[in-house]
């Protein structure tokens, strides 16, 4: 197995028969179909198998003798039923089981309450899943950045072909419409045509214009009860006192003497 110092993506050789110590499981390459070249592909590339498909063709072959090795492995696995959740063992509960399953070990007596060699037993359960699990997680983050890699490097291809699509496609209106038809599942929002963007700008403008007319006018009515309810509340505390007249004594309340 090799590296590529440009990809980072290991390629293994697809000659060897991929196994399992202690499985037995060997499946033969010449099994799995590598993938196959894009048609219409240039008659000047290689003809050797490239680094990703000799990738792909070792992850197939991997899969394939990975499966029946799981599914012999599937009557020994365990999960706990819905809606229990099984918590971290410590350390501290497995030296406590080891100890005390020593314990029952040298008291025979204490074997009557239940089996210590079920406890060694569970214990390496525990030990030998713990170790699968561990490789198995090493594994999967290899596999993962193995693919992604492998993406990241052909995406690069795809920038290169779109890049030169569109110079040819300014003279070429089918190939504006075929690189644009690509290209729309990463167009960000709607897939809108530009007389309906113009549209739903426009009638969001009036619904704006409306909002604040419609403000505007409760404001002023507001306004208006408020200093309507000042008057009627200076009113209240100031009543109208009537005008008072002073009339000369022996005059009427006109002024005029009075008659005899």
């Amino acid at each position: 197995m090799s590296t590529n110092k440009n990809t980072g993506v290991r390629n293994h050789n697809t000659n060897m028969a991929p196994a399992v110590a202690g499985s037995g499981v060997t499946v033969n390459p010449s099994a799995v179909e590598p993938p196959v070249a894009p048609s219409g592909a240039s008659p000047g590339a290689s003809s050797g198998a490239s680094p990703g498909v000799a990738a792909s063709t070792a992850l197939a072959s991997f899969g394939l003798a990975f499966k029946p090795i799981f599914d012999a492995l599937a009557p020994s696995i365990s999960r706990p039923p819905p809606g229990v959740k099984v918590t971290i063992v410590h350390a501290a509960y497995e030296t406590v089981a080891s100890q005390v399953a020593a314990l029952a070990r040298r008291h025979p007596e204490l074997a009557l309450a239940g089996d210590p060699g079920i406890i060694e037993a569970d214990l390496a359960t525990l030990a030998a899943a713990r170790s699968v699990s561990t490789r198995l997680n090493v594994a999967q983050r290899e596999v993962d950045d193995t693919g992604r890699m492998a993406f990241a490097a052909g995406y690069e291809i795809v920038h290169a072909i779109v890049h030169r699509a569109e110079a040819l496609a300014k003279d070429d209106k089918t190939l504006a419409e075929e690189l644009a038809a690509i290209r729309a599942p990463l167009r960000k929002g709607p897939n809108t045509t530009a007389a309906e963007r113009v549209a739903a700008a426009a009638a969001r403008t009036a619904t704006r214009t409306q909002s604040r007319a419609a403000k505007a006018q409760q404001k002023a009515a507001a306004a208006s009860q408020a200093a309507t309810a000042t008057a009627a509340a200076h009113a209240a505390r100031h009543p109208a006192v009537p005008d008072v007249v002073i009339v000369p004594a022996g005059s009427t309340p006109n002024g005029t003497p009075p008659k005899g």
